[in-house]
């Protein structure tokens, strides 16, 4: 969030977590691009961006509240023990990480805009259907 300690949690944050993307700054996708797993501790979520950009860039999943069906590890909210085994389970097996981040890539898929706007221009055509008949 951006609460009254952001400028604390910035200021105490390892160099390679990027908070803002910048106009011309590319440090978010890099990291998601070189990442094998994706965390995303998140209590309460309502689309989940930031888990779809990973996802897309074929990232495991390891997350609580996401909206999103995804390939990794799924735990309650605020169960650290769970998020910590999720993350230890697809480490220490780099198979198991890459076929949940090449599954994931491909579940992004459903979330082009060409995917939002075909399902768009679909439903469309069902309204006017019903509204003829």
């Amino acid at each position: 969030g951006w609460g009254a300690d952001l400028a604390a949690l910035r200021a105490a944050a390892p160099a390679n977590l990027a908070f803002e993307e910048a106009q011309g700054d590319d440090r978010y996708w890099r990291a998601l691009g070189e990442a094998r797993i994706f965390l995303s501790p998140t209590h309460a979520e309502t689309f989940g961006l930031s888990v779809a950009e990973a996802m897309a860039s074929g990232c495991a999943i390891v997350s609580s509240a996401v909206t999103l069906d995804f390939a990794g590890h799924r735990h309650a909210p605020g169960d650290e023990a769970g998020m910590i085994a999720g993350l230890a389970r697809l480490w220490d097996d780099p198979a198991a990480c890459a076929a949940a981040g090449a599954e994931n890539r491909r579940l992004a898929a459903r979330f082009t805009w060409e995917a939002h706007i075909d399902r768009l221009l679909a439903l469309h055509a069902r309204l006017l259907r019903a509204e003829a008949a």
